[in-house]
């Protein structure tokens, strides 16, 4: 079938290779199939009828024409974006990465260390829809939110404190017993600063998620509120560090649609008078704070998972302005830079080389924001790995000063008990990094790193941070593996061909030449040779004067 042809129906292959036959995944049966294309397996099938019946049933789903011809631009393009998702996402390139350490024993394709809960911040409890009145008292509201806006909203800043408290007073003084959209708002309130006061989770934290779920779920048919938007995303931040990695992208879809229905992405079709009718004004500071860490939010789970993100047409944003004692301006400036890293836009080496340069010389000042800068520099670091590019100099210096920095900021946030979603993450995509690059710097780290990880599963002990942990070890461990490897070989060569072992099989003939090497190993006479970090092999071998062979050492060559 011509490849310009549309394909309505899914064709099968009558058999699949050999990878995917172990792997249980589903294969195409051409040579290589896409599957261990994408994945880099070694693709080969039976030694049977079977690989010559794949081979015909590939070769009848091209034309002669498009076998012989090269791929079209279009074909490229996806090729291009294929790379950009699997670089964007960490969990491909710790799976690709491993692949080429040891691909027999490589972890499979997860996402490793997205949060530290992963779903299992739940009890026995089966949760209960109510009001939160029911749930909290007074003074426990009036704890928990001072909780939120002293380890939360510095970060997340975009709810205005004043209006919040003088509205839960109102609605507690009232007694009123009715659930709506403003429960939505302090049940998220409530319910992040449990998360970030308790390690283990309450029954109470768990029914002020399903009151504020339910009540969003019901607002649905109706036009949005500035309360139902703000109660989304305090949802979808809850959901960010706790639940699995597709529930929380759904949720952040759904909040950037919800955004659009309400019309706060644009200044332009903006209805104010209904965004405001809640009791809390929709200022322009508040609309760009929810729109930016909606932006932030979906933009960095799309790059997780791989999925796409929304794009919200006339999209009014500009950075709000920075505050006393928040940081939400300072994590939003990388916006920008994040978008840039579509898997959609085509970007090259230097436009990467000189985003990282832009973000590695960034100053962020509190622990979340600098993870968050980290991130952002994993990322452009993967991108570049994908296209070859050998991190070396003061840029290679910066990228080991930012992950320094992530992994104490790391550290700083689990003695805070603020489980940020990338308490766990970072260190962990760090240590991959660091393997990545194999300098002596680099592997400097990977203790500091492993023991952040180990520290983590300590205080929350979930099976997504014991897996984070094992899962770096298992890597280490590889890495290790293969450097023996390479070790062993080395060793094999010099005990077979140094000058010293050359010598021994001449001594049987002449004894008598061995006057000058009786009082110490060749290795020992020779002169010093420079630092291979810092010596340039190409201006020696062009004959460059800077740095010139000592008589001895040519003597003895």
């Amino acid at each position: 079938m011509s490849s310009s042809t549309p394909q309505h129906n899914r064709l099968r292959s009558r058999v699949a290779c050999e990878p995917c036959r172990e792997r249980k995944r589903k294969c195409d049966g051409a040579s290589p199939c896409n599957t261990c294309v994408r994945y880099a397996y070694d693709c080969h099938y039976p030694q049977s009828g079977r690989k010559r019946k794949a081979a015909a049933l590939s070769a009848d789903r091209t034309s002669p024409a498009a076998e012989h011809s090269p791929s079209t631009p279009t074909d490229q393009k996806a090729q291009n974006r294929i790379q950009s998702l699997e670089a964007n996402s960490g969990s491909a390139f710790v799976r690709k990465m491993a692949l080429g350490i040891d691909p027999a024993n490589a972890p499979r394709l997860r996402l490793f260390a997205w949060n530290v809960f992963l779903g299992s911040r739940k009890s026995n409890h089966t949760p209960m829809s109510r009001s939160i009145i029911q749930i909290i008292s007074w003074p426990e509201m009036e704890e928990l939110a001072s909780i939120y806006f002293a380890k939360v909203d510095p970060c997340y800043g975009f709810v205005d404190r004043q209006s919040l408290e003088r509205r839960m007073r109102t609605h507690w003084s009232n007694s009123n017993t009715e659930t709506g959209a403003f429960e939505a708002v302090i049940c998220g309130v409530a319910a992040l600063g449990l998360l970030f006061s308790r390690r283990n989770v309450i029954d109470a934290e768990l029914d002020l998620v399903e009151t504020a779920k339910r009540i969003l779920e019901q607002s649905m048919s109706v036009h949005p509120s500035l309360d139902i938007v703000t109660a989304w995303v305090l949802r979808v931040a809850y959901m960010r560090m706790t639940a699995p990695a597709h529930a929380s992208w759904m949720a952040s879809c759904m909040l950037m649609h919800t955004l659009e229905a309400a019309g706060i992405h644009s200044t332009h079709v903006l209805d104010w008078s209904s965004a405001g009718e809640s009791g809390q004004a929709l200022t322009p500071e508040i609309r760009k704070r929810i729109l930016g860490v909606a932006q932030h939010l979906n933009i960095w789970m799309s790059f997780d998972i791989g999925r796409s993100r929304v794009h919200l047409q006339t999209l009014d944003f500009d950075l709000p302005a920075p505050r006393e004692g928040s940081y939400t301006t300072e994590l939003l400036e990388l916006l920008p830079h994040s978008e840039n890293l579509n898997p959609d836009k085509s970007v090259d080496v230097l436009d990467l080389k000189n985003s990282l340069a832009t973000i590695v010389e960034r100053h962020h000042s509190a622990p979340p924001s600098v993870l968050a800068q980290c991130n952002l520099t994993l990322l452009l670091c993967r991108r570049l790995r994908t296209l070859n590019f050998h991190f070396q100099g003061s840029l290679l210096n910066q990228v080991l000063s930012v992950t320094a920095r992530g992994i104490q900021a790391a550290q700083d946030l689990l003695d805070d008990c603020a489980p940020w979603h990338h308490v766990v993450n970072v260190p962990f995509q760090i240590i991959c990094i660091l393997l990545a690059l194999d300098t002596p710097a680099a592997i400097a780290q990977l203790n500091d790193g492993i023991k952040t990880l180990s520290n983590i599963q300590l205080v929350y002990p979930t099976d997504a941070a014991k897996e984070a942990l094992s899962t770096a070890c298992l890597l280490i461990h590889l890495h290790r593996k293969r450097k023996e490897a390479d070790l062993k070989t080395l060793s094999e060569i010099v005990s077979t061909y140094s000058p010293s072992v050359l010598f021994d099989q001449q001594f049987a003939t002449q004894p008598q030449n061995i006057n000058d090497w009786s009082s110490h190993t060749w290795l020992e006479s020779l002169p010093e040779m420079p630092d291979l970090q810092t010596f340039d092999i190409d201006r020696f071998l062009n004959g460059s004067s800077e740095w010139s062979l000592p008589g001895d050492w040519t003597q003895g060559l």
